[in-house]
């Protein structure tokens, strides 16, 4: 198999973060037009039946809905800025581990997000799970970060 040198790897990773950045906000404007015409969309939004606190099922599923592609558009914006300072060879800093601190919270926003509409949704389980398992494997990214962070500045100040 072919290596990818890792500057060709970062801009293939920058070039994918846009692109789902772009997906993500073309879906937000076009979900209104999207449910009425697939099927598998007007299934789920069946499942919003009934209402919690007086507010519809159907109204929970666009605060949801949009809740998490919101959430999902600032971890992208996010990811795309960890990489340009990756790029720019500033890994060990700590502007870094604060764009993965907030991705691992923009990873649990979404599994919490997911875990309120599990009543309705029964899948968005599966989605808060995975979303959860994601944040805490960013969160240990970050952690690790972190450390080598720490060594890194303590090994400026030994020269």
């Amino acid at each position: 198999m072919t290596k990818v040198n890792n500057r060709t790897s970062t801009l293939i990773s920058i070039f994918v973060s846009v692109a789902v950045f772009v997906f993500i906000a073309v879906m937000m404007c076009a979900l209104p037009f999207v449910i009425d015409t697939a099927p598998i969309m007007q299934e789920i939004l069946s499942y919003f039946d009934g209402s919690i606190f007086g507010i519809s099922g159907s109204v929970i599923f666009w605060i949801w809905i949009y809740v998490v592609l919101a959430v999902a558009e600032v971890c992208c914006i996010l990811v795309f800025a960890l990489l340009i300072h990756v790029r720019k060879g500033l890994v060990f800093t700590q502007k870094s581990v604060r764009y993965i601190y907030a991705v691992s919270w923009g990873c649990l926003i979404i599994a919490l997000a997911c875990v309120a509409v599990c009543n309705f949704f029964k899948m968005a389980l599966v989605v808060a799970l995975a979303a959860g398992f994601l944040g805490l494997c960013v969160r240990v990214v970050k952690n690790v970060i972190e450390e080598a962070n720490a060594i890194k500045d303590e090994n400026d100040l030994t020269v």
